[in-house]
């Protein structure tokens, strides 16, 4: 799937979080090489950060569907997916009590290795 992903230059080439490669350290020098270059040719420099608090966990199964079938994944590709996501189900145990099985239809499981690549797709 990332071959896929990196042949068809899905992702910015600004996109370092999840990709082989593409580390914290790689992130740090690229902006530091064009804060330098801003600089050096007296143009204005600026930074924005964002952090995404829970951004796993608001991810909308349906947009994410959407963006699948826009980049190419068809098919039983998609299928396969989709179904990694949907109709997930949770119970929390605590002290030999199990609480009633709840199903989420909304977010992606981080714990995984196709999570993180579904959130840069997202």
């Amino acid at each position: 799937m990332m071959t896929f992903i990196e042949s068809n230059n899905i992702l910015s080439k600004t996109q370092f979080g999840f990709r082989k490669g593409m580390s914290t350290e790689t992130a740090i020098i690229n902006f530091i090489d064009k804060i330098h270059n801003g600089l050096n040719k007296i143009n204005h420099t600026a930074a924005i950060f964002m952090d995404l608090s829970k951004a796993f966990d608001v991810l909308d199964h349906n947009i994410l569907a959407l963006k699948l079938n826009h980049y190419g994944f068809r098919g039983k590709s998609l299928e396969l997916l989709l179904s990694f996501i949907s109709n997930r189900k949770y119970f929390v145990c605590a002290n030999g009590v199990k609480s009633d099985t709840k199903t989420v239809n909304i977010g992606i499981p981080q714990v995984s290795t196709i999570g993180p690549l579904l959130f840069l797709i997202y």
